[in-house]
């Protein structure tokens, strides 16, 4: 006799996002855009901020992410909603914005000595200084810049 092996409580959706610079970062936000109008809810934060129970079923808990994917996939599980990081986008007031303004010409200003896509990304992790140390075990699988 041969034991089946089960694994239907394993079962998991992942947000597997791939590189290709604002293009992909855009592409990504869109698809995300898509699967919450689904019904596919993004479960991301430290465990402090995930006290209680998980959304409802389905929701992803799993982010992999390569290079521009990386970026929207930390993001995501850091906690960010997708308002928040599509407002990081377009918001121009200071005053008003969670965090800074980048456009396209700001991914591509990194050559220069200015290096307003290092600044942009240390403003960003700065508001969430260590989401990374405390960010639920099974949230967070693979991130690569």
């Amino acid at each position: 006799m041969s034991k089946s092996i089960v694994f239907a409580h394993k079962q998991k959706i992942a947000f597997v996002a791939s590189g290709g610079a604002v293009k992909a970062a855009c592409f990504h936000i869109g698809v995300c855009l898509a699967l919450e109008r689904k019904g596919i809810h993004f479960w991301g934060g430290t465990l402090k901020q995930k006290k209680g129970e998980s959304p409802p079923a389905p929701f992803i808990n799993t982010y992999v992410g390569s290079s521009a994917g990386s970026i929207i996939a930390s993001l995501l599980a850091s906690g960010y909603t997708l308002s928040e990081i599509i407002q990081s986008f377009l918001d121009s007031r200071k005053e008003k914005k969670k965090f800074p303004k980048m456009g396209y010409t700001d991914l591509f200003h990194i050559v220069r000595p200015q290096f307003r896509f290092t600044k942009y990304f240390q403003s960003l992790w700065e508001r969430k200084k260590h989401w990374l140390l405390e960010v639920s075990k099974p949230l967070l699988k693979t991130i690569s810049f």
